[in-house]
């Protein structure tokens, strides 16, 4: 009998506790499904911040990366700029009807490359100051002579004079001639890369100045026999680049450059 009740008393025991553990273990699954739901809702949290640092960090650097190559281009084209510029200045023959007329050629040359539609012979005979006989004159006053013909040359002066006396013909109040002799192989390089191609005077060919005994000009020096009145219109690393009226020369080492434009005076004109 002691047996029977008690395995009756382990059978009830059993049913009161077995639905408890039950409970139990299905309380602690959902407990464990919910921390591994918020454990993965982190992760992925995390994931997707990261992701978005990562983009965010993508455009910062893709960004950083496009204003360095933008900085780079810039300094790229300074430095080409500095080191190399050449205008796009058309060139004007003086022959066959000037001759002689290199100076008022070049001033002309520079005038169309600013726009204006005026013509070398029209510069020469309306605007150009000359004076007779030309052994009796003097360069930094007038031409010497007549440029058509039996003439010899003037200096930046007279050039100056013609192309002044044209813009207020015209009524042209922004640009002007000026004499700058004396600007150094550096400064006709600014004005180049300010894009302002320069009137100058140098030598037929680039040879060595050479002068006449025959007579003797009235600012008290022998006339030079192989002056000649060109446009200096670029330069790079190495040569000077000339829009010649006589079509003789179109680049020129930097250092014959100076060496030439410096024997003859530095003598040149801006028109700008």
């Amino acid at each position: 009998n002691l047996v029977y009740v008690f395995s009756i008393m382990v059978l009830l025991i059993s049913y009161l506790i077995f639905p408890l553990y039950y409970f139990a273990c299905k309380e602690n699954s959902k407990r464990i499904a919910i921390q591994r739901a918020e454990y993965t809702a982190v992760q992925m949290a995390g994931i997707r911040e990261q992701q978005a640092l990562d983009i965010s960090n993508r455009v910062v650097n893709r960004e950083a990366a496009e204003k360095f190559a933008a900085a780079h281009t810039l300094l790229q084209e300074h430095h080409e700029s500095v080191c190399s510029t050449i205008l796009p200045v058309k060139n004007i023959a003086q022959k066959p009807q000037l001759p002689n007329g290199c100076e008022i050629t070049s001033a002309t040359i520079v005038l169309n490359y600013l726009g204006y539609k005026i013509d070398k012979v029209t510069m020469a005979d309306v605007y150009l100051p000359r004076q007779y006989p030309y052994y009796s004159v003097n360069p930094n006053i007038a031409y010497m002579g007549n440029p058509h013909g039996l003439g010899w040359y003037c200096y930046a002066g007279p050039i100056v004079q013609a192309v002044n006396d044209y813009f207020s013909s015209i009524g042209v109040t922004e640009h002007q001639a000026k004499d700058i002799t004396g600007a150094d192989i550096e400064d006709l390089k600014t004005y180049i890369r300010n894009g302002h191609p320069i009137v100058f005077w140098g030598t037929i060919g680039f040879t060595s100045p050479r002068r006449t005994r025959s007579f003797m000009t009235p600012n008290g020096e022998y006339a030079y026999t192989n002056l000649h009145c060109l446009v200096v219109s670029g330069y790079d690393e190495e040569y000077m680049y000339i829009t010649d009226p006589l079509y003789i020369t179109s680049k020129v080492s930097i250092g014959w450059f100076e060496k030439i434009y410096n024997s003859m005076g530095k003598r040149a004109v801006l028109i700008a």
